[in-house]
Formats: C-alpha cells, sequence, structure tokens
C-alpha cells in the first residue's frame, strides 16, 4: 500500500480509493452506485431514524461494494448518508460473487428482523441514558419513534420494530402460518404465556412459536 495516503477513522486505517479486499475506503458517495437486484425496501421512517443515527453517532457501518462500486449490503446507509447532505461514505469492498452475494445481501436483511429486546434490560438501559444526556435526550438517541418510545416506557411490551408477516416461515411450506397478537406480554411472563399456548393446542396437530 506505499504512496497511499492513510488517515484515520474510529480506530481503523482508511486507505482512500483502495480497491483491496477487505480495506475501509472512503468513497464519494454518488460514485457508490444501488444494485437493482436489491429487494429490501426502506421505509421513510426507518430512513429518517438511520438519518438520526448518522447526525448523531456518525456513519458507524461501512457500506459493502463490489470492485465495481455497486453495493452488495447496506444500501439505507447510503440513501440516509446522501440524504444528510454527506458527499462521502465508508464502505468495504468484497468478492463475494453469484448466488453467495445474493445470499449474503437478503441474509443481511433477513437476520435483523428476527431478534428482539428483552424489555426489563431495555428499560433500565433507556433510562440509564436518559439520565445522563438529561436534556439532550430524544428517542431518536435509540432508534426510536415516539410512538415507539412511549410504548416502552408505559411497560408495553414492545420488541423492536413491527415485524414483516412474510418474514416468519411457515412450519409446513404447504400450508400457513396463523398470526396472533397478544399486547402487553412483558418479558418475564412470555415464556409462561407461550407455554399456555403450546398446552392448549397439545393433541392437535398445531404448534406456536414465539417471535
Amino acid at each position: 500500500m506505499a504512496g497511499e495516503k492513510k488517515q484515520s477513522r474510529g480506530g481503523r486505517q482508511v486507505v482512500a480509493e483502495s480497491p483491496d479486499l477487505g480495506e475501509y475506503v472512503l468513497l464519494p458517495i454518488d460514485e457508490v452506485l444501488d444494485d437493482p437486484a436489491n429487494e429490501n425496501v426502506h421505509t421513510e421512517e426507518q430512513i429518517e431514524l438511520l438519518r438520526a443515527s448518522i447526525r448523531l453517532y456518525g456513519q458507524q457501518e461501512p457500506v459493502i461494494i463490489d470492485r465495481n462500486r455497486v453495493i452488495i449490503a447496506h444500501h439505507g446507509v447510503k440513501l440516509a448518508m446522501k440524504l444528510e447532505g454527506r458527499t462521502h461514505v465508508e464502505c468495504r469492498y468484497s468478492d463475494l460473487k453469484g448466488a453467495d452475494r445474493a445470499g449474503y445481501r437478503i441474509a443481511a436483511n433477513a437476520t435483523g428482523r428476527l431478534s428482539f429486546f428483552d424489555d426489563v434490560k431495555l428499560r433500565s438501559n433507556v433510562a440509564g441514558i436518559r439520565e445522563e444526556k438529561g436534556d439532550e435526550f430524544h428517542p431518536e438517541l435509540l432508534g426510536m419513534g415516539g410512538e415507539q418510545f412511549g410504548a416502552l416506557m408505559s411497560g408495553a411490551n414492545w420488541g423492536g420494530p413491527t415485524k414483516d408477516q412474510n418474514s416468519i416461515g411457515d412450519y409446513d411450506p404447504n400450508a400457513e402460518t396463523y398470526l396472533i397478537k397478544i399486547p402487553n406480554v412483558t418479558a418475564e411472563h412470555k415464556d409462561d404465556v407461550l407455554a399456555r399456548i403450546r398446552a392448549a393446542l397439545e393433541g392437535t396437530g398445531y404448534e406456536a412459536a414465539a417471535y
């Protein structure tokens, strides 16, 4: 890498204009291209929260690109950066191709939708953040809208953004999964509620799972 100018960003070495695999590079945002095959749809609410996160914390997640500077993953980060008026975006090169490239893009989007918060720990952590930030506190610090934050602090169960029902697979691909929403179930009692539902379904041939 002789002759290339390096600078430090967040403890990482950024090599400007480097094509080397795995390097973090700072590129003009208009030279980073969207992939027309990307199947992930970014809502206006999500982009607004991403923009807020960028304003508060800077860009902490690199955009994954190929050698032609076409995005493989994290299209939303680039979009939010552009809307924030940023002229450059931090990227990382990857040589994933074909089915591996498409599979990683889908996996990067799908896996995050399957996680949920432990509400007891979440409320405790949020209380600590709010105390430390004082008058500077705003739900955007947490990547939440006002409604989500209100539900969390009122004691209602909130497991993150509303889950896309199409992202929850059927037990039997030839059947359908019937989704039932049970409001106000706390993290402390969710296992007990699921056990009661499973007991009620025992012997029927049906199964139940929590997401």
